[in-house]
């Protein structure tokens, strides 16, 4: 399904808790859940009213929630894009959504799953690459990417790390050579595995060894 995004902006929602706690075919996914002390950071995009219909029918296990606008904090974002939500005072998605003028939505489930598949390390790939890589891909000013954007996106990878839970969870490092693919979208190549793996020793050291240790 393609979706039309409007514009989008970084953000921090409370009131939601995210694990791996999604069934996804042979393996685990991340899940949103209802959570009164929870809080997860993402990117929220405004897309047209219409085809929120076709995002109800896609979230399969999961009901669309409205989100108070105090439980949104927005996150300055360092890069330049006809698609972020930084226009002329007034007509900005933050604006609207503060003044109660454009809804916020998630999609979560009141309890997690009981999981029989493990974490694929492709899927964590996958999701980490694209938060180290947040502010580049949103980039649409001839700068290249720079320091300070490289910084936004560890950052984000990080807090995305922090604010996930679950990693208790059978976790199998399919990246290794010769290690069936458990994730269909896996990247054919990872550039940025060495940051992702310096991530994970980071955040969930005891986790990631024990997954490291198993493929070998």
């Amino acid at each position: 399904m393609h979706t039309q995004i409007i514009s989008a902006l970084p953000a921090l929602v409370r009131g939601i808790h995210r694990s791996w706690c999604a069934s996804y075919f042979r393996m685990t996914a991340v899940g949103a859940i209802d959570a009164e002390k929870g809080e997860v950071m993402g990117v929220i995009v405004e897309i047209p009213r219409k085809e929120l219909a076709s995002f109800d029918e896609r979230e399969t296990g999961y009901t669309r929630r409205l989100v108070k606008p105090e439980d949104v904090q927005f996150l300055p974002f360092p890069v330049q894009s006809t698609h972020l939500a930084t226009g002329v005072e007034g007509s900005t998605l933050q604006l609207k959504i503060q003044r109660g003028e454009k809804e916020v939505y998630v999609y979560t489930r009141k309890t997690a799953s009981q999981l029989q598949s493990p974490i694929a390390q492709t899927y964590i790939d996958v999701i980490l690459s694209g938060c180290l890589q947040v502010a580049a891909n949103w980039n649409e000013s001839e700068e290249k990417e720079d320091e300070e954007m490289r910084d936004f996106g560890r950052s984000f990878a990080r807090q995305f790390l922090i604010t996930t839970g679950g990693w208790d969870a059978d976790w199998v490092f399919d990246r290794a050579e010769g290690s069936e693919k458990l994730y269909s979208r896996a990247l054919d190549s990872v550039p940025l595995s060495n940051e992702i793996d310096k991530l994970l020793e980071e955040i969930v050291p005891v986790e990631y060894e024990k997954a490291r240790s198993r493929s070998k």
